[in-house]
């Protein structure tokens, strides 16, 4: 397997308080034994949420034949579970409280989870 060194340039900006200067420093970094395996997320490419941030519902796009829709809250409880079967479907999340969910579309080809927030 091929070795990879990539050398990469950071700005770093100093706080304005200390000096107001702006500093450039190279740092390489040696990669040993590594190989690119993917540049893109297959199954999230392939599904569409939206409104995000929402207030009532959630419009689900995708290109499955079957697809399952968790809602889990950040405590980790599953609150919502719903068939998916169309691939334009509203998902109701009036009866909610207010904060941040994942959505998992659970299909054949894996699991998409998408950050979501209800807010009134």
């Amino acid at each position: 397997m091929n070795k990879y060194v990539s050398l990469i340039t950071f700005l770093l900006l100093a706080n304005a308080a200390l000096a107001q200067q702006t500093h450039k420093v190279k740092v390489a970094i040696a990669l040993a034994d590594c190989e690119v395996l993917s540049t893109e997320h297959p199954t999230l490419s392939q599904v569409t949420v939206y409104p995000n941030p929402t207030n009532q519902y959630l419009t689900v796009e995708h290109f499955f034949q079957q697809a399952e829709a968790l809602l889990i809250d950040t405590s980790g409880k599953q609150v919502l579970r719903s068939a998916i079967d169309k691939p334009l479907s509203k998902i109701n999340i009036a009866g909610l409280p207010s904060g941040f969910y994942v959505l998992q579309i659970k299909h054949q080809k894996g699991i998409a989870q998408v950050k979501i927030l209800l807010k009134r």
